[in-house]
């Protein structure tokens, strides 16, 4: 496998975010995309490995920038990641444009690429983003009781 982060900027309201595309490049076809929205501590490291797992050879996960360009590149406190994810909660109009602009932004990107169907996508979130996920509307939600999209089980045909 040859695992591919492509990251894609955008702009809502004079603000920057920095989504990212993951998906395998050795695969040829085009697949469901998987919009995610990652938790409090944004694009990371770790937000970037469960978009890989989810991904594998089946999907192209489109992940969500809800913070801003670079939030994710620096370790953060709980303090910081709560002050982080509270403002992303008062203002929720604003985060779910973000969140279209975002699904917008790399869907058009990933399709012209021709990696994904863009008919078929779903989204999924974990933890302040499976909140966001269940209110957006931006594309089918994929979302399961109150804990979000088990993380460790992508299944084929599913999207």
């Amino acid at each position: 496998m040859a695992m591919v982060e492509k990251k894609v900027p955008y702009e809502v309201s004079g603000r920057q975010f920095e989504g990212k595309m993951v998906y395998d490049d050795n695969v040829k076809t085009r697949r469901p995309a998987v919009y995610m929205q990652p938790d409090w501590k944004g694009i990371d490291a770790d937000t970037t490995g469960q978009a890989q797992e989810v991904a594998g050879r089946d999907y192209v996960v489109l992940m969500a920038d809800m913070f801003g360009k670079g939030y994710g590149d620096k370790p953060k406190d709980q303090t910081q990641l709560r002050a982080g994810m509270l403002a992303v909660h008062k203002d929720r109009p604003f985060t779910l444009a973000c969140g279209k602009k975002a699904f917008d932004t790399m869907r058009d990107e990933a399709d012209k690429r021709g990696l994904i169907d863009p008919a078929k996508s779903v989204m999924i979130g974990y933890c302040a983003g499976r909140r966001l996920c269940a209110g957006a509307g931006a594309c089918r939600r994929a979302v399961q009781g109150d804990r979000g999209v088990p993380r460790h089980q992508p299944q084929s045909g599913r999207a």
